[in-house]
């Protein structure tokens, strides 16, 4: 590329001239070459990360049996091994989608996904009290909207622009993992002033949120450990580390471990409660990824077992706003993909 074809280096290594993804992607407006060694990476990657694993995995049954574990990550969450298909690629070409490869066993039965919407930001609400946030998640509004409308002042959502949105998803979520002004400018391109304003408004916006972390933090540091809602604890011994930096990962680690625990025990309870009807609908639980849950049952008891799930899931706990759940059906895991 660069010597033949005369291509132009935009940086050299030890190895030699740099190819990675953003010179490649530059240099493919010059020549084809290059597109086609990115297209060749993607096939590549997914055959040698996905294909060939999952193949050694098959059992003489045409099946994946993977092995979950209720103690595989810190906060509660599921875990999956051997092999994990948590994290099973969305690819945007069909050539590149290795989730159509899962399939249900006949025409008989179907895929349904039922999955928490915006768990985690309806727990903040409750555990912080915010009135802002209770009431939009109690007027069934979008939070990433509304929370536009208050960071960037304006009387309603009718000039609120997708990058505008964008920007209030991006700290909506990143408050639940302490993120920092100078992550939010590396994620949203803003200059670190910027970001550090935009992150300061948030909380000026939205006090509740931030009285409730810095009490959280504050109780943390003299116990040694923080609690879900329902007393589940996880010992954090690095909020009291002498180095600043390990100290503020412990902060990150208590925020996250408090909202993102807590929807792992609510999944786990509503997954107590399935488990005790779900044979009457011949429904399997097949996968769990974070706050998802996908079954494989009969097309003809999809109506019913519908509407019982999503009662289950909605009202398996009692918080101050609604929890809200999404269903979707398909054939493959790739058409009930959100």
């Amino acid at each position: 590329m660069f010597e033949d074809l005369k291509l132009p280096a935009q940086k050299k290594n030890k190895t030699g001239y740099s190819t990675d993804e953003n010179i490649l992607k530059k240099m493919a407006l010059l020549h084809p070459a290059p597109k086609l060694i990115l297209e060749h990476r993607a096939f590549f990657k997914i055959l040698s990360t996905y294909i060939k694993p999952l193949l050694a995995h098959i059992h003489t049954d045409g099946k994946i049996h993977s092995t979950f574990s209720q103690a595989g990550t810190s906060t509660g969450r599921f875990s999956c091994h051997n092999p994990n298909l948590q994290n099973l690629p969305t690819a945007k070409t069909d050539e590149l989608n290795i989730r159509r490869a899962f399939i249900v066993k006949n025409n008989d039965f179907i895929f349904l996904s039922a999955d928490y919407s915006q768990i985690e930001l309806r727990i903040i609400a409750h555990m912080s009290e915010d009135e802002f946030m209770i009431k939009t998640f109690e007027d069934d509004k979008d939070i990433h909207t509304q929370t536009a409308v208050k960071l960037f002042n304006l009387k309603d959502e009718k000039n609120i622009t997708s990058e505008m949105r964008r920007l209030a998803k991006t700290i909506n979520f990143g408050v639940l993992y302490g993120m920092s002004a100078h992550s939010l400018a590396e994620e949203t391109g803003m200059f670190h002033n910027q970001a550090k304003k935009f992150i300061e408004n948030y909380f000026a916006n939205f006090p509740k949120i931030k009285i409730f972390f810095d009490k959280l933090i504050y109780s943390a540091k003299k116990s040694g450990y923080v609690e879900t809602i329902f007393g589940r604890r996880r010992y954090i011994p690095e909020l009291n580390a002498s180095n600043k930096i390990t100290q503020q990962a412990g902060i990150r680690m208590a925020m996250n471990m408090v909202v993102q625990g807590t929807a792992a025990d609510i999944l786990k309870l509503a997954i107590l409660k399935i488990n005790n009807f779900s044979k009457n609908y011949n429904a399997q639980l097949i996968l769990t990824i974070h706050d998802e849950l996908v079954f494989e049952l009969p097309k003809n008891n999809v109506s019913e077992f519908t509407d019982k799930i999503k009662k289950t899931l909605e009202t398996v706990v009692n918080l101050k706003v609604p929890l809200k759940t999404t269903i979707h059906l398909g054939n493959s895991l790739s058409e009930i993909k959100n």
